[in-house]
């Protein structure tokens, strides 16, 4: 069954058998009193027994499944390829408030089904926290996380490694570095292992790591010891040459988190430097949070982040990409706007298409949220979405990686509403190959002409169902230009005319724009100028 709703510029739907949803609302309301919750349901039941009858889109991602079946409370999931191509994973499990383990499973069917997890960093006292994982030449497997995680002054980074046959005994990597945090560990085509963590260094908040090589430790290296600046990593990669590509933040002091740009930095292992910042986000608003990177086949660096549109509300945001050419940076382009969307991951895949997997929520009354885990993918320089989960409840810390070269992989936790103290781990994979051949769309047939265009524009395209339709235009920064169609619409062709009038009825100015059209489980954007 599909559910949609109007509560917003977005729909939402879940596929979930009838006789469940209604049992849950009428045996609720049977044993105990009503609340804003039921009610709400009570108001969308006519348009539930009306969706109903619509048919529902195939999924293309694979039936997520459950890694960890533990019934507590687990997140922060990380997984790893191994060179026998096995799927590494690791998780927090948290017992008490004060009391989370690092927990580990596999799986040799290509995710299909799992070990069953076992603990490999457990202490009663700690919070072990925020695991990320790597792996070497010999499929050795290093895991990374934050220790004393309750305390973030205390915090230290720990390390466990996998030998191939057992997991040793947890160590600490950051030596004396207080109040570390936030560590990634990677491993380049030589087998270093790098482990890098943001750190607290001659008082202000440093990039630090080290690496692993011939089975010897190097010291702390702080790349950027600049005096009164702030500097953060949130993602890197290894490219073909060993280089280490990077995507952070950096700031003054004396400046706050507004000032937070999207900083591009690297590491030439041949000449052991590193480069300066590059600030490769040129929009109007900050916030630039939940950054991450991955390289194309020529070995070029492409971003994704989420931005703010207005400094107010701060959930009013937009997904960003960028990447750049021999000429310099291209534009900014606009995945999506309006979402409320977290936790966003970026993979380049073996056709050269980028995928982007965010995480997206509906607030509900009584803090419970309608959340949807959707994949991104660009195709013929178009963004093309579809649904990898929904639940009603949440979606948190998804993972996304290559799995081989025909598959990509997303690992993530979620909760239903009402117990979040009960939050799994999932799996799912997409086959590159067999579910959108390369250069090809889902078929609308979409046309847009003129364009460029200076006084008027046609947009036309071709649905083969009856679905939900939102036509919107957007401009450069993800801001809402105008709304042109918002309604159920039956098999056929449709032209809608653009003369370049925003919602407040004046001309916009000259300069490139965003055309969205949502159909169905859907969505496809395109670029249009206006001369």
């Amino acid at each position: 069954m599909v559910i949609y709703t109007s509560l917003s510029p977005i729909f939402i739907y879940k596929t979930i058998p009838p006789t469940a949803i209604f049992s849950s609302i009428f045996i609720a309301n049977f044993n105990t009193k009503p609340n804003p919750f039921m009610r709400y349901f009570y108001l969308l039941l006519p348009l539930i027994l009306f969706i109903n009858t619509l048919p529902a889109k195939a999924q293309n991602w694979s039936t997520p499944v459950n890694v960890s079946n533990m019934g507590k409370h687990c997140n922060a999931p990380r997984m790893i390829v191994d060179h026998n191509r096995t799927i590494h994973a690791v998780w927090s499990l948290m017992l008490t408030q004060q009391y989370r383990k690092i927990m580990y499973s596999k799986s040799e069917t290509q995710g299909d089904t799992w070990t069953v997890p076992v603990a490999i960093a457990d202490d009663s006292l700690q919070w072990f926290a925020l695991p990320d994982i790597a792996c070497d030449l010999q499929n050795r497997l290093y895991v990374a996380f934050e220790g004393d995680a309750m305390d973030p002054s205390n915090s230290l980074i720990y390390m466990v490694v996998n030998d191939g046959a057992q997991w040793g005994s947890p160590f600490i990597v950051s030596e004396n570095f207080y109040g570390s945090m936030k560590t990634k560990v990677i491993s380049d085509n030589t087998g270093r292992i790098y482990c890098f963590w943001d750190g607290w260094y001659a008082n202000n908040s440093r990039i630090i790591y080290r690496f692993y090589e011939n089975s010897v430790w190097s010291g702390i290296i702080i790349p950027y010891p600049i005096p009164q600046e702030y500097c953060f990593l949130t993602n890197l990669v290894v490219d073909r040459n060993n280089n280490l590509h990077c995507v952070g933040h950096h700031h003054l002091s004396n400046q706050g988190a507004n000032y937070e740009d999207v900083n591009y930095f690297s590491y030439l292992k041949s000449s052991n430097q590193w480069s300066s910042f590059e600030v490769i986000s040129d929009t109007l608003f900050q916030k630039f949070i939940y950054r991450d990177i991955d390289l194309d086949s020529s070995q070029v660096p492409h971003f994704v982040w989420r931005q703010n549109i207005h400094k107010i509300p701060s959930n009013d945001n937009a997904t960003l990409s960028r990447y750049p050419n021999e000429s310099g940076w291209l534009p900014v382009d606009s995945v999506e706007v309006n979402y409320n969307s977290y936790y966003h991951q970026f993979v380049i895949d073996n056709n050269n298409f980028s995928n982007i997997s965010v995480s997206q929520w509906i607030d509900l009354p009584n803090n419970v949220h309608i959340s949807y885990l959707k994949n991104y993918r660009q195709i013929n320089n178009s963004w093309v979405a579809e649904i990898i989960d929904t639940i009603i409840g949440v979606f948190f810390e998804p993972n996304l990686i290559k799995l081989n070269n025909n598959e990509i992989g997303i690992i993530y936790y979620k909760g239903s509403a009402g117990n979040y103290s009960v939050a799994d781990i999932y799996f799912s994979k997409y086959n590159i190959f067999t579910n959108i051949k390369p250069n090809e769309l889902p078929a609308i047939n979409m046309l847009i002409t003129p364009n460029p265009f200076t006084t008027l524009t046609e947009i036309t395209y071709t649905l083969s169902t009856q679905c939900q339709v939102l036509l919107d235009i957007f401009d450069i920064n993800g801001k809402l230009i105008t709304r042109l169609t918002d309604q159920t619409q039956s098999p056929g062709k449709y032209c809608i005319a653009w003369q370049g009038i925003g919602a407040n009825a004046k001309e916009v100015s000259k300069g490139l724009y965003f055309v969205r059209l949502q159909a169905g489980c859907n969505v496809y954007t395109f670029k249009i100028a206006k001369q």
